[in-house]
């Protein structure tokens, strides 16, 4: 008779729960702010990015699926960029919003109203890793690896906070290599939240100048906020 002494089942019970333990434990927020740093310092070094995105918010008033493309190229500290976006909430219509910047003045052209409202404001040099941080000041993060997406290893940062009374879980894939958010989920407690997903991503390729011009459409009531408190809003052209 086989005399071999076996481990007692509450061992591998242990041994699993401090397993897991390991993948669920909070990170340090010095450990995230140096994830965060080091992604930031990547996602600078990308010269030129081009991406399609979906993104869903659900509501009250039902679900606004919406389809971005972005063009993005950088000189310097200078940023230009193009997005165009197409939204339809269940059962409307639907509606075009144009953004473009180029690296001094940004033009956002709201939807709806046949695109005759323009507003103009300076130029943002904050990208998407911006949303992050801002997650950040509200709430405790964690990190844990995250799958391919598009070819791309991820890294997510989880961050669970509060906002206006309000739970909710945030969620961010982003890629290890370039610093560009993939995918993001963002969940309030009663269900409502916003779901976004990158089905194209081209990073470093050639992108035309003439993407990220912009002139106003005949007509259009332009609100240049970089007037405001000196000279106030005006229409017409830039």
């Amino acid at each position: 008779m086989e005399s071999r002494r076996q481990s007692p089942p509450w061992r591998y019970v242990a041994i699993i729960a401090v397993a897991l333990s390991m993948l669920t434990v909070p990170a340090g927020a010095s450990d995230v702010d140096s994830l965060i740093k080091s992604l930031k310092k990547r996602r600078s070094e990308v010269k030129s990015l081009h991406t399609v995105t979906t993104n869903d918010v659900r509501g009250k008033e039902g679900v606004r699926h919406t389809e971005f493309e972005y063009w993005e190229v950088k000189t310097g500290k200078s940023r230009k960029m193009r997005r165009i976006g197409k939204s339809k909430i269940t059962g409307g219509e639907v509606m075009e919003s144009v953004t473009v910047s180029d690296g001094q003045y940004e033009w956002s052209q709201l939807p709806g109203g046949g695109g005759k409202t323009i507003v103009k404001s300076a130029a943002s040099s904050q990208d998407d890793l911006g949303q992050v941080t801002d997650a950040l000041k509200r709430g405790k993060a964690r990190t844990r690896p995250g799958e391919k997406i598009l070819g791309f290893e991820t890294v997510v940062v989880e961050v669970v906070g509060d906002a206006r009374g309000a739970s909710y879980k945030a969620s961010y894939w982003i890629s290890e290599k370039h610093g560009v958010i993939l995918k993001s989920s963002i969940r309030q407690a009663d269900g409502n939240g916003v779901e976004t997903e990158t089905t194209k991503c081209e990073v470093n390729g050639s992108l035309s100048d003439e993407i990220f011009t912009y002139s106003p459409p005949a007509g259009a009531q332009v609100i240049d906020t970089t007037t405001i408190g000196r000279h106030g809003s005006k229409s017409g052209g830039p």
